[in-house]
């Protein structure tokens, strides 16, 4: 009965973890709706912006370099590394989402001008030339009424999204805290072979035999 328990959980735990990488960013952390609605598709996010296969080869190419020849960037990744720091990684963002953002800030600016445009042309429009200015109060009230309300609706539609990408981003935390539990169990993998394999390589050289001078 325990081992069916054990067996049970096992493979609770192995669908959990495929439809989190099925599903989720390894690196970041977004989800696939998030980039399937917003950011031109999931898979080619984790192919292209996102390859973690490329991550663990920036990786391997870092250990393998001797850190004298390091640039900057290089430097800096390094000491982040062997202080167990992964805050180099992007968390819960993405450039293709960050370009949406503002293209959504800018729609918003666009569509206030064009707001604050039409009211100014409906007052030129009542004034007149002739300088008959009845009703123009009434009308400016009437104007400023509905701009108030425009300029509101506006501010809530922003406030909402604002409120949803913050559950997103509070929920994306949650799950990219055991991803990246996960990298630091491989990176302490691949680094612990490497250095296996020098530690290998060295004592090989320290046993050759010195040649016949």
């Amino acid at each position: 009965m325990i081992a069916s328990l054990h067996r049970h959980r096992l493979r609770s735990e192995k669908a959990a973890n495929k439809r989190q990488m099925e599903n989720t960013c390894f690196i970041c952390g977004v989800d696939r709706f998030t980039f399937d609605t917003k950011g031109g598709g999931f898979q080619r996010h984790i192919d292209e912006d996102h390859c973690m296969w490329r991550y663990l080869y920036c990786l391997c190419y870092l250990w393998d370099k001797v850190p004298t020849e390091y640039n900057g960037w290089e430097q800096h990744v390094a000491a982040k590394l062997a202080a167990g720091d992964f805050s180099f990684l992007p968390q819960n963002n993405a450039i293709v989402l960050r370009k949406l953002w503002m293209a959504k800030e800018e729609e918003h600016r666009a569509l206030r001008d064009s707001i604050r445009h039409v009211r100014t042309q409906l007052d030129k429009l009542i004034v007149g030339e002739s300088g008959k200015a009845m009703g123009q109060g009434r009308w400016s009230r009437a104007m400023k009424v509905t701009e108030i309300k425009m300029m509101e609706e506006l501010s809530n539609q922003h406030a909402a999204e604002m409120e949803e990408t913050k559950k997103q981003v509070k929920a994306l935390a949650e799950q990219s805290e055991e991803m990246r539990a996960t990298l630091r169990q491989l990176v302490s993998l691949v680094g612990g072979r490497v250095s296996g394999v020098e530690a290998a390589s060295t004592s090989t050289q320290m046993a050759e035999p010195a040649g016949i001078v």
